[in-house]
């Protein structure tokens, strides 16, 4: 195999990858995806926060009583139709969320343990600098 064959196999197979999580998940934040899935390969359900949109006409109580049902937590809710839910994240839960009709797009950032996280941030409150 010559080199731009290999890199040529790797470009397929990366676009096949985002292909495959825009079909599956396509409420999904890929940035959250790709950050995920290798960390998965260590660790069965890390621990992530999760910024869940939900649409404008949507009622919130569908979002509620499932993640209260099925992961026993109940998600913070902000203005602009916007949830948070910290919890121990696998690619089967953010399937569920992907799956309900209330849900417009999820995001996210790893959270505890200590280490930082490589995708999406949270919009930070720069009212109050850090001293």
């Amino acid at each position: 195999m010559d080199i731009m064959s290999g890199i040529e196999e790797i470009t397929t197979r990366y676009d096949e990858l985002i292909n495959a999580i825009n079909t599956q998940l396509p409420k999904v934040n890929t940035k959250l995806l790709l950050e995920l899935m290798p960390i998965l390969k260590e660790e069965e359900a890390p621990g992530y926060t999760l910024q869940v949109h939900i649409k404008d006409n949507a009622s919130k109580d569908e979002l509620k009583n499932i993640v209260l049902k099925e992961w026993g937590v109940v998600p913070a809710f902000y203005e602009h139709n916007h949830a948070v839910i910290e919890h121990r994240v696998n690619l089967q839960l953010l399937k569920q969320l992907n799956d309900l009709g209330s849900v417009e797009s999820i995001s996210g950032s790893r959270s505890g343990g200590g280490r930082a996280s490589r995708g999406p941030v949270l919009e930070r409150d720069d009212e109050y600098p850090a001293k």
